[in-house]
């Protein structure tokens, strides 16, 4: 190596995509942060929806079915907490979070139903079995 140069300068390898990647990863980082973990299965003609929402109550959690889309916000306020308390380390903050479900089939949005049980949401959504309300039309 020669004294006095500056590694990778003048070089095709360049110091700004190995940082720009970094950034990448803290970013995508950050995202998974706010992001809802889900599991979408069927079982017996139901669309289960299972969120992961741990350190959230059934009251910060708001769920909509709207079209063919499953909307979940949860929403946790700590600062309640600090009243009267001297931190010595502070990481559970306020968090808001959205997630947005595709349904893969039309469901039963009146009998749809939801349980929350050790910061796993659960909603079962029935499917509607749209071959059964099918008219057929004589052609004539």
């Amino acid at each position: 190596m020669r004294r006095g140069k500056i590694p990778f300068v003048g070089s095709n390898m360049s110091l700004k995509r190995p940082i720009e990647e970094i950034f990448r990863v803290m970013d995508d980082s950050f995202e998974r942060l706010k992001k809802i973990f889900v599991d979408v299965y069927e079982e017996n003609n139901t669309i289960v929806v299972e969120a992961d929402l741990p350190g959230f109550k059934k009251e910060d959690v708001r769920v909509d079915v709207r079209d063919d889309s499953l909307f979940l916000h949860a929403s946790r306020d700590n600062n309640e907490e600090e009243k009267n308390r001297n931190y010595y380390r502070r990481d559970r903050v306020d968090a808001q979070l959205k997630e947005e479900i595709s349904l893969p089939l039309e469901v039963d949005k009146e009998n749809a139903a939801a349980t929350m049980k050790d910061g796993v949401l659960e909603i079962r959504l029935p499917k509607v079995e749209s071959y059964e309300d099918v008219n057929r039309i004589d052609i004539k």
